[in-house]
């Protein structure tokens, strides 16, 4: 496998297997990588605040990456991403009252409930659910 292409492109398909992979190694390494940039912390505030903002970045870039193209062999576009990772963040962010929006007991439950809802959903769509068969608009079936 093209590994620049898996991390960092945002186009084809990517069926489960390697996402897998590539999910694994995100949540064993990035709490090991973050610790690591905490631990650098000694040569300075300045420095550390730059390998942050030279980390977190490419990061999140990779993650998208990833998720559109496996979105990609579902059949469903990159813009589903907005749905499926900035929407639980936002009604997360709603629920707490973080946005000055004010939510008061039941609205607040009702906001949490959808959040994790959406959150389940898409890690559904993303982890289990197989690819679509043969090729689709974003590209031919992939193989192992």
């Amino acid at each position: 496998m093209d590994w620049r292409w898996a991390l960092f492109s945002f186009e084809g398909r990517l069926p489960r297997a390697p996402f897998w992979i590539i999910l694994a190694a995100y949540l064993i390494g990035l709490p090991f990588v973050s610790v690591m940039l905490k631990r650098l912390s000694f040569l300075g505030p300045a420095l550390a605040l730059a390998l942050d903002i030279a980390f977190y970045p490419a990061i999140i870039w990779i993650a998208f990456a990833v998720a559109a193209k496996r979105l990609h062999d579902r059949g469903k576009s990159a813009s589903w991403l907005l749905l499926y990772a900035l929407a639980p963040m936002l009604l997360g962010q709603i629920a707490t009252g973080m946005t000055g929006i004010p939510t008061h007991g039941h609205s607040a439950i009702l906001l949490s409930y959808m959040r994790w809802v959406l959150a389940l959903w898409s890690s559904i769509e993303l982890v289990i659910l197989p690819g679509i068969r043969g090729p689709n608009r974003f590209g031919p079936e992939p193989g192992l």
